[in-house]
């Protein structure tokens, strides 16, 4: 057809797989904690449920879409892609609060208690995620196990700054939070880097599926 744009149209298809996979991977994640916490004896609340599940899915359909549209662009660049997750992850974990307190208010008539944005945290995610962009784009080439590898690195990382920084606030959790924030930190960065490679699988193999 006149005026089609295949690039462009790949460009789109590759946002697309990543945001729908992302979609899953936060409904995965939150069905893993609500899980984990069920069996450690918190009870599953419906409106708060729904609310933790929305504020995942939210996090993770505008980071892991921003990164993977990120290495849609040419010429290729990790450096861009970095940028993507040093200034995209405190703006999803920001959006994401929102939704998860405008669906807390939307449901029940009490108004939700209002806490401060933890910017130690978003710190935090935006080293994180300028680290994973980095990477992924750097290692766009490489297999799923290479990809996997790195988000599991991110997230342990991630994962010990963030006890540090409640180490140095004395607040330290329990065995059962630290299960808990263990799996949430280190799920989610390999998650959202096994998006980015499957998101970009059928570019890397058009060209061999091609040949001159």
């Amino acid at each position: 057809m006149e005026g089609t744009n295949p690039a462009g149209e790949a460009k789109r298809a590759r946002v697309l797989r990543a945001t729908w996979m992302a979609i899953l991977l936060g409904l995965a994640l939150e069905l893993v904690i609500a899980t984990a916490a069920n069996l450690q004896g918190t009870a599953w609340e419906p409106v708060r449920g729904f609310a933790s599940a929305a504020q995942r899915v939210s996090w993770s359909v505008l980071l892991c879409a921003l990164l993977a549209w990120a290495q849609t662009l040419h010429p290729p660049s990790a450096l861009r892609s970095g940028l993507a997750g040093l200034l995209g992850a405190p703006i999803a974990a920001i959006a994401a609060r929102a939704v998860h307190k405008g669906v807390l208010q939307a449901a029940s008539a009490a108004p939700a208690t209002s806490a401060g944005v933890p910017w130690s945290l978003i710190a935090v995610r935006a080293l994180e995620y300028l680290l994973l962009g980095f990477l992924s784009a750097r290692l766009a080439s490489r297999g799923a196990r290479a990809h996997l590898g790195l988000g599991l690195a991110v997230g342990g990382l991630g994962l010990s700054m963030q006890l540090l920084l409640t180490a140095a606030e004395s607040t330290l959790p329990g065995i059962g939070g630290l299960f808990l924030l263990a799996t949430n930190e280190l799920l989610f960065p390999a998650g959202c880097a096994m998006v980015l490679y499957a998101a970009g699988a059928k570019q890397r193999r058009a060209p061999a599926a091609s040949p001159a």
